[in-house]
């Protein structure tokens, strides 16, 4: 039995391929050195033939899936042994003895257990894959969440107050120890685990922020002082020591200093993407764009960098204004519109008086240049 070239199958499913595949997985260096000697896997070019017809090919690939069927089942009933003996070692003192433990010291010790079972790569089991697994084997346990740090493991006939005493107190008695392991128990193992618990710190204070409905933000919002108030401080200060060194080495109190408009921008557009909420910022650049430049394609691009709200959202403010002020406009008989700030002269006003015309200057020329054509306008006030 022959088969062509590879590179016809966008599936892999070549029978080169796969031999190759099943002997690299057996690490088969015989089958190996026939193989890579096949110029560009054309068992045709070298008449390539297995005996007693497809038998031989189905067992060589399929007794490999089923090693590795075989090694993925081992692991998986090593880990289920070593969660039984988890819970029995902890048993007695979170069950009987109502003790408290953080979940990265059981953690620690679920590690230790899996190597002695001989499972590869037991320093990479994920904590919330734990934690998965001890809440379905152990109906018993509760799990506390902690802000910045590892979750507190206890009865779920303890109360969250309890808890955290009890929690607090261990800490004290490990402070007072100076023991080396405070770390280690403390903090996650890894930074992964970190890194999320301290954005869920960040969500929570973002989502505090509301929408306003019905309204938008008025042009003294727009400010970077009011701009600073807007934005949640925690937010602002991880930015500042993110982007600056020197903030970040000396723990720099930004919250007093003048805002760091790029700081403040950023943390602008985490806001506006997380809630979503368009801030201050994002009307505000909008608008400035729209009058400076008049382009929707500008607006749009900006947009979709999370810079500015969109074209959309721009043309729907600028209609809310409008109507804002003429809602606030009052026609006269001619059905003309005047200001409300223009009053008449019975109603404490004052007597304006306007003038207005065109000023050409030199527009008879013969070749047209060095010509002027502007409107003119003179307004004065009298008691």
């Amino acid at each position: 039995m022959v088969q062509s070239a590879i590179g016809k199958k966008s599936d892999k499913s070549d029978m080169y391929t796969m031999v190759l595949e099943a002997a690299e997985r057996r690490r088969d260096t015989d089958m190996l050195t026939r193989l890579h000697g096949v110029p560009n896997g054309d068992l045709v070019a070298v008449e390539a033939r297995y005996h007693r017809s497809k038998n031989c090919y189905v067992k060589y690939i399929k007794l490999q899936k089923l090693d590795v069927n075989q090694q993925e089942g081992s692991e998986k009933q090593a880990v289920k042994v070593t969660v039984g003996k988890l819970i029995s070692e902890f048993h007695s003192p979170i069950i009987d003895d109502n003790q408290v433990f953080l979940l990265t010291r059981i953690k620690k010790r679920f590690i230790e257990l899996l190597k002695e079972e001989g499972v590869e790569g037991a320093d990479e089991y994920r904590t919330e894959r734990l934690k998965k697994q001890l809440s379905k084997e152990w109906q018993d346990i509760s799990f506390i969440p902690q802000p910045g740090m590892s979750d507190l493991v206890c009865s779920n006939k303890v109360s969250v107050g309890e808890a955290l005493k009890k929690a607090h107190e261990l800490v004290m008695v490990l402070k007072e120890e100076e023991s080396d392991t405070v770390g280690d128990i403390l903090e996650d193992s890894t930074e992964e685990c970190i890194i999320h618990q301290a954005v869920g710190i960040l969500r929570r204070r973002i989502e505090a922020v509301k929408d306003i409905k019905g309204e938008y933000h008025s042009p003294g919002e727009t400010s970077a002082e009011e701009l600073k108030k807007w934005t949640d401080p925690l937010l602002y200060k991880t930015v500042c020591w993110l982007t600056n060194k020197e903030l970040f080495d000396e723990a720099a109190d930004v919250s007093g200093d003048d805002p760091i408009l790029p700081c403040l921008s950023i943390a602008c557009d985490i806001i506006t993407q997380a809630v979503p909420v368009a801030s201050p910022k994002h009307l505000s650049l909008a608008v400035h764009l729209h009058h400076e430049y008049g382009s929707r394609k500008l607006i749009d691009v900006m947009h979709s960098h999370g810079y500015c709200i969109s074209y959309t959202q721009l043309r729907q403010f600028l209609t809310s204004a409008s109507e804002h002020v003429d809602a606030r406009q009052e026609p006269t008989f001619t059905k003309s519109y005047i200001p409300p700030e223009i009053v008449p002269k019975n109603q404490g006003g004052q007597l304006i008086v306007a003038a207005a015309d065109n000023w050409d200057h030199n527009e008879r020329t013969v070749d047209g240049k060095r010509t002027t054509h502007a409107m003119t306008s003179f307004c004065t006030k009298k008691n």
